[in-house]
């Protein structure tokens, strides 16, 4: 059965941000990019640690599904 993976939100939105330039003097422009980017990376990997929390739900069923059919039929 497939281990969970689940990425810590606030590290991956970190690392994005930090690979980030933004070629501008502007302070509140520059301000204003890098939230938007770190929210829109914050969010994503909410998203996808939703995702896999359900394919992992998802695999657990299947996988009790198929050892009950199993038990029944007597197919070891």
């Amino acid at each position: 059965m497939k281990e969970k993976m689940n990425i810590d939100l606030e590290k991956f939105a970190y690392s994005v941000l930090s690979t980030y330039e933004i070629d501008s003097e502007d302070d509140e422009l520059v301000s204003k990019k890098m939230l938007s980017r770190y929210l829109s990376a914050y969010y994503l990997i909410t998203k996808f640690n939703e995702l896999e929390a359900k394919q992992i739900d998802i695999s657990k069923k299947n996988e009790i599904t198929k050892i009950l059919g199993m038990l029944g039929t007597n197919n070891y």
